[in-house]
């Protein structure tokens, strides 16, 4: 399981707590927790989301677009290109530059 670290896939309701509401007692974060899980799946009509007794996550099979994970992909494949990293590549210069562009549009 991928934690909150940023490297996609479900987390889990503890880890998702503590960032989210670290000040709070345990159960009180459970409570929190619980509820906006409930109104946000409820927005969502039930879809996008697999809500699990431990982990959360996004729905791989869900057709939706989600930006952290397309820029992810960018960096990545930047990364993972075939040449050496102080080399300057056309095709990672576009892929970086639409990436930045997610952040700072």
């Amino acid at each position: 399981m991928a934690g909150l670290e940023g490297k996609g896939g479900p987390v889990s309701r503890e880890g998702l707590m503590a960032v989210l509401w670290p000040e709070l007692e345990p159960r009180r974060a459970q409570a929190v927790l619980r509820r906006d899980l409930s109104l946000l799946k409820k927005a969502l009509g039930g879809e996008w989301l697999v809500i699990g007794r431990q982990e959360i996550g996004t729905d791989p099979d869900a057709d939706f677009w989600l930006d952290g994970g397309h820029f992810r992909r960018l960096t990545q494949a930047s990364n993972s290109h075939g040449h050496a990293a102080e080399e300057v590549c056309p095709q990672c210069v576009a892929e970086l530059e639409e990436a930045a562009a997610l952040c700072w549009g």
